[in-house]
């Protein structure tokens, strides 16, 4: 049976982990960084943050296992308010295609409509392409080359 909780400081280290074997959407200097901005900073954010609407995280637990993990914040940057950045959503390739990444989802866009949230929105590359369309969110943007030669910046949303 698997639970979906907010991710305390004692997980920080085994989500780090979680996400280094996808080096092209997480690399290790980005995921280990405690630096504003980074995943490990990010993360020891979300587990002091005392704002329950600033930056929340969760951890997918399969058998006592970390098996997935999700972090989202509040878009400071949108001056009507309601917006959501999706900054990380991973799950262990063990477990992939099974329905987790969606069990996530699915978690946080319910948490989103507790506090009347307007969108959710996030980046991604090809290898994701598909599987935010099948969970109905819309393609917003396309920056060619964004990430270097042929790796495409995709920017989905979704209405809460």
């Amino acid at each position: 049976m698997y639970s979906i909780k907010p991710t305390k400081e004692k997980d920080i280290n085994k989500v780090c982990k979680l996400m280094l074997p996808f080096p092209k959407s997480y690399p290790k200097h980005y995921v280990n960084s405690t630096k504003r901005g980074g995943i490990k900073w990010l993360l020891q954010y979300a587990t002091k943050s005392k704002d329950k609407y600033d930056v929340k995280s969760y951890i997918l637990e399969l058998n006592k296992q970390i098996i997935g993990h999700v972090i989202y914040y509040k878009d400071v940057r949108c001056f009507e308010g309601g917006v959501y950045e999706l900054r990380a959503l991973v799950i262990n390739s063990s477990y992939a295609n099974k329905e987790y990444g969606k069990l996530l989802l699915n978690h946080i866009e319910k948490e989103l409509k507790k506090i009347n949230a307007r969108m959710l929105w996030l980046q991604t590359d090809k290898s994701k392409y598909k599987f935010y369309l099948k969970q109905k969110y819309s393609l917003v943007g396309i920056y060619k080359n964004y990430w270097g030669k042929d790796k495409d910046r995709y920017v989905f949303s979704k209405n809460i």
